[in-house]
Parts: C-alpha cells; structure tokens; sequence
C-alpha cells in the first residue's frame, strides 16, 4: 500500500512538471511570435513589399514567423517550410532582371561573387548598403540599424541551435539563388528576409 501512495506521488509529481514545462514553452513560443511581429511590422522592407505586394508581404511575414517560433525545437515539420520558400525563390526568380552571363565564364563567375558579396554584407539590411552605394540602384533601410546587435547575436544562437537542414532550406538555397541572379528589382534580395527575422528573434531570446 506505501509503494502504491509513492508511485503515485511520484506520477502526480511527474505529471505537475510536464504540464508545468508545457506551460512554459507555450508562453515562450507566444513571446517569439510577438517579438518576431514587432520586428516585421517595424522593417521598412516588409512595408516596402507589402504596399506594392500583399500577397508577397503576407507569405514572407507567415515564413519569419514559422521560422521564429521553431528556431529552438529540435520536432519540426520541414515540409510547409519548403513550400513556403519554394514559392519565395520562384517569386525571387521571377521579379529579378535577368542578368547576361552570355560574356564568358571569367566575366560570370566574377558577377556571381559580386552578388554573393552584396547578398551577405550587413550594410545592405541595415545601412542602405552603406557606403558601397550602387548607381543606378535606388538604396533603402530594410531593417533598422539598432536591430543589428540582435542579428549578430541570434546569427551565433542558431548556429548552435538549427539542424543543417534549415541552414540550407532558410539561407543557403536564397544565397544561391541571389548570386546567380542578383538582386536587381524593386524589393531587393527578399528571400533572405525571413532568415533575418528569425535570427533578430532569436538574439533577443538568448
């Protein structure tokens, strides 16, 4: 009868923490969303977008947010997020000026790292690409600067806490996709926005 009351204890005990826990990371990933909302609603890129575009607005906010609130869960479904930015990519590919690569293999592969320099310099996302201003190519803020501490430090979070599978998914497939055809359009190398958002989330959530 005494092994009995213990065990049960122990169940109820078992059980409080559980739900205790849960409460907690629901709380947590209701936090992420809000501040990952914030972030989106403050980018002068995602009004940018959003004005001329809602359907691309509305599709880069729900893929920054799903980003966000998985960022720190090791079960996650990878199928939606491969939807969501298959049809980023195409829309990336779409809008993009097309670019001649038809001057020889020399001259391609120096525009290819040209576009892959431009697609990871942080100045392009928070200084207007400051000063490595384009002529030609109007400039604009995408992200304020004072959320570029954020970035640096969620940057290093996911390192440590995203599989491989959404390094490639959520940065490396538009890093690719950007340097092979630059970022020549009106919105700019948006694909990579959701990634952004998602690590400024995670920076403010150490």
């Amino acid at each position: 009868m005494l092994k009995y009351n213990v065990c049960s204890y122990k169940d109820e005990i078992e059980t409080h923490c559980n739900a205790s826990l849960q409460k907690k990371m629901v709380k947590k990933k209701k936090l992420r969303i809000a501040f990952c909302t914030a972030v989106i609603i403050l980018s002068p890129w995602f009004w940018k977008i959003i004005s001329a575009n809602v359907a691309l607005g509305l599709l880069l906010a729900m893929t920054s947010i799903l980003l966000a609130t998985i960022s720190d869960h090791r079960r996650y479904k990878l199928w939606p997020l491969i939807f969501l930015f298959l049809l980023i990519c195409f829309w990336q590919g779409k809008t993009t000026k097309k670019q001649n690569f038809s001057l020889g293999l020399r001259e391609g592969s120096r525009r290819v790292v040209n576009n892959f320099v431009e697609a990871i310099d942080p100045n392009l996302y928070f200084f207007a690409n400051h000063p490595r201003e384009r002529v030609g190519i109007p400039e604009f803020e995408k992200f304020f600067f004072f959320f570029l501490p954020f970035f640096v430090l969620g940057f290093f979070n996911l390192v440590r806490k995203w599989p491989l599978s959404l390094w490639l998914l959520a940065l490396a497939a538009p890093l690719f996709l950007t340097s092979l055809t630059g970022h020549q359009n009106f919105f700019g190398p948006f694909s990579i926005f959701p990634f952004i958002t998602a690590a400024v989330t995670a920076g403010f959530f150490r």
